[in-house]
């Protein structure tokens, strides 16, 4: 890392990869956070331009109904996709300036879809973060009020661990406990 310059790290992984977890530990190291999650919601909340594109498209801004549209409906999907990302790339690149201008010197982009939306173009270096399918399912349905349907079509529609984990710089894997996905994060951040 240069001196004066801020060093961005896109932070990825699939649905219950323990993103959030990772999230929650840099925060604690005193890492900036910008999470692409926030920034979604922000784009669509009531007033906004994506909440009136949404409606404008699909007749509805309930979350429940658009959850069961897009899943049902690859096109629906798509469609929704082209309203709200453009508008959390913006605003990504927003924070990110903003971060940047607050002389932050380390700032962690955490995105479920940095890949798949081109966010690493704004990364000096990606991080996947790695679960069993199987794991991710469990955690997912303790965690969300998502049926099974919902959260494979929520993968479905996400890379594949193996081909995130051949786009980043460095993978961690998150089958066993917090302690140890603590422990490779340091890893990770010392080299």
């Amino acid at each position: 890392m240069t001196q004066g310059k801020s060093y961005i790290i896109g932070l990825t992984g699939g649905i219950a990869s323990g993103k959030s977890v990772a999230t929650d530990f840099l925060l604690k190291q005193g890492v900036h956070i910008i999470d692409a999650d926030i920034l979604a919601r922000k784009a669509i909340e009531n007033g906004s331009e994506g909440e009136s594109l949404i409606l404008e498209a699909f007749g509805t801004t309930d979350r429940k109904e658009l959850r069961q549209t897009v899943f049902e409906n690859k096109i629906n999907a798509d469609k929704l996709d082209a309203i709200t990302h453009p508008i959390i790339i913006r605003l990504i690149e927003q924070e990110l300036k903003a971060a940047k201008k607050q002389g932050h010197k380390v700032i962690v982009l955490v995105a479920p879809l940095l890949f798949e939306c081109d966010l690493q173009r704004f990364c000096d270096q990606t991080w996947q973060v790695s679960a069993d399918i199987d794991i991710r399912i469990k955690r997912a349905q303790s965690r969300d009020t998502a049926s099974i349907g919902e959260i494979k079509s929520i993968i479905a529609r996400q890379l594949p661990d193996k081909e995130r984990e051949k786009l980043a710089d460095k993978v961690i894997y998150n089958n066993d406990t917090v302690a140890e996905l603590e422990r490779q994060l340091v890893l990770v951040i010392s080299g």
